[in-house]
């Protein structure tokens, strides 16, 4: 069992399966309920059989057309299209295509026998006895009865409560059968503890990104699966953010949530294994943040050294700004103003977010095969990634990933753009100062990394800030300054003005006058 934080470090993690994965490798979603709540206990005990809708008097009475109809391909299909419509970013590894699969599988064995009965597992009696609770609630769909008193409304309301209880205990049973004859699956951590996993039994757990998972969640799919496991393998890097701690100013346990058990066992003496190759930043990339973060250990293997799209990315960069061809870049734009939405914290930079949907655009108009999905924007606060989003949006720029640097964590994408947002000097750089957060947000990009700021962020008046974070602001304008790779761009926040309505002035925003840590 592979179990994550969140859904987007797991898809990354799957995705890197996927072209080895063989029978009974599931990627559990949510969608359709695929890890739904645990079945009665009486559910366990015949996975085989349940009621056929066709015994209530109810249904024989009001839908008598249906009465007598047997399973058929039409069935089959019912519950096909439901999957198909649920749909999943994984799909080849879900639940959904599992089944799928052994739909038209019995559908062909079916045609090919030239009969309507065939000998059939227990994994197909289950599948057929969920796509016959299907059928008979999507007839009642398509059929809708007006009743004609008010017993007949009674009954239809009991028919309908017996028909979805039947559809929710016959997918139960369903999941029950596949799981405990899984062979892998990938969840998050808090799905492993529903009744579904539950019945797989792993000899391995992987726990990744267990430095950003509380110990509490942690302890979920170790104690659910304890009996069956030999090993168990935590996973992560205390040098990126640690859990997420909701209402941390109203939790009192806060301070200790915040520490993962990754984490805790290490600081308590527990050996660790220290994994020193990276396989995803180009060395350009990965130079500083080995220097930067990990005390100069990292090692970039010979597979991200000169890989095409790394050489595609910088040669545009390098025509269009008449710089040095790279892979990692620092855009340096003159001092500009931020604003804050009025009566919140989170601030916005309009000559930042027009000069990077313009930049994305120009990116993806030269480099004719360079995907939109290859690209993540990030921006430090929740104002200035909406409005990356909606102008990209309204630019036709479909694809294109925005995401908050806090929520990147785990993720990686060909090219990424990251928005300081803050230019520095008296109003200060708030949390881009903490080193975790800039550990994640500048080891996200695999070909080419993109910072816009301002080259004297750092700085207040002629001194930089006494303070860990501003120093390490200060080594990456130096470190692009070596590499001639500091590439100085004007500022424009016309787009964010016309497009948006975002301009210094506006009734909702003003100016960032003091520094603001919180978001």
């Amino acid at each position: 069992m592979v179990v994550c934080a969140f859904n987007q470090g797991l898809n990354v993690i799957a995705q890197r399966f996927a072209p080895s994965a063989k029978a009974g490798v599931y990627r559990l979603f949510t969608e359709f309920v695929e890890t739904g709540g645990a079945p009665d206990d009486d559910d366990e005990a015949d996975i085989s059989h349940t009621s056929d809708p066709r015994q209530f008097d109810a249904f024989r009475e009001m839908f008598p057309a249906f009465s007598d109809t047997c399973l058929s391909d039409q069935l089959l299909q019912t519950i096909a299209s439901s999957f198909r419509s649920a749909g999943s970013g994984l799909g080849h590894l879900s639940l959904h295509k599992h089944i799928i699969d052994r739909v038209r599988k019995i559908t062909v064995r079916d045609q090919q026998d030239g009969a309507s009965s065939f000998s059939i597992d227990e994994e197909t009696k289950l599948l057929l006895d969920l796509a016959q609770w299907q059928f008979y609630l999507r007839q009642i769909e398509s059929n809708p009865v007006q009743p004609a008193s008010k017993q007949q409304e009674m009954a239809l309301s009991a028919l309908l409560w017996e028909l979805q209880a039947g559809f929710d205990k016959s997918w139960k049973r369903l999941q029950l059968f596949i799981f405990s004859r899984a062979k892998l699956i990938f969840c998050t951590a808090s799905k492993a503890g529903r009744a579904s996993p539950r019945k797989f039994n792993p000899s391995f757990l992987l726990v990744e990104e267990a430095s950003q998972i509380t110990e509490l969640v942690t302890l979920i799919p170790m104690g659910f699966h304890l009996a069956s496991l030999r090993k168990i393998i935590l996973s992560g890097d205390i040098a990126q953010l640690p859990p997420t701690v909701v209402s941390e100013f109203e939790n009192e346990y806060a301070s200790s949530e915040k520490v993962s058990l990754f984490e805790r066992l290490i600081k308590s003496g527990l050996p660790e294994i220290c994994l020193t190759a990276q396989y995803r930043m180009s060395p350009g990339i990965c130079d500083f943040v080995s220097n930067q973060f990990y005390d100069k250990i990292l090692q970039t293997d010979p597979s991200c050294k000169d890989r095409r799209q790394t050489l595609i990315l910088g040669k545009f960069i390098a025509n269009r700004y008449k710089c040095k061809a790279a892979d990692s870049y620092f855009f340096s734009m003159p001092p500009s103003t931020v604003l804050r939405r009025i009566r919140t914290y989170s601030l916005v930079n309009p000559d930042y977010v027009s000069f990077i949907v313009a930049f994305v655009d120009s990116m993806t108009v030269s480099i004719g095969k360079l995907s939109k999905k290859e690209i993540l924007v990030l921006s430090y606060y929740d104002e200035e990634r909406q409005a990356l989003a909606e102008l990209l949006r309204k630019l036709g720029l479909h694809g294109v990933r925005v995401a908050s640097v806090d929520s990147a964590q785990g993720s990686e994408s060909s090219i990424a753009i990251l928005s300081t947002t803050r230019p520095g000097g008296e109003t200060g750089l708030g949390f881009l100062t903490d080193l975790r957060r800039a550990c994640v947000a500048l080891s996200r990009a695999r070909h080419c990394l993109v910072v816009v700021g301002n080259e004297r962020m750092a700085y207040k008046g002629s001194k930089v800030y006494i303070s860990s974070g501003n120093s390490m602001w200060q080594a990456l304008i130096k470190y692009h300054q070596q590499n001639q790779t500091l590439v100085q761009v004007p500022k424009n926040s016309e787009l964010a003005r016309e497009k948006l309505g975002i301009y210094d002035g506006h009734p909702d925003y003003e100016r960032l006058r003091r520094e603001v840590v919180s978001p």
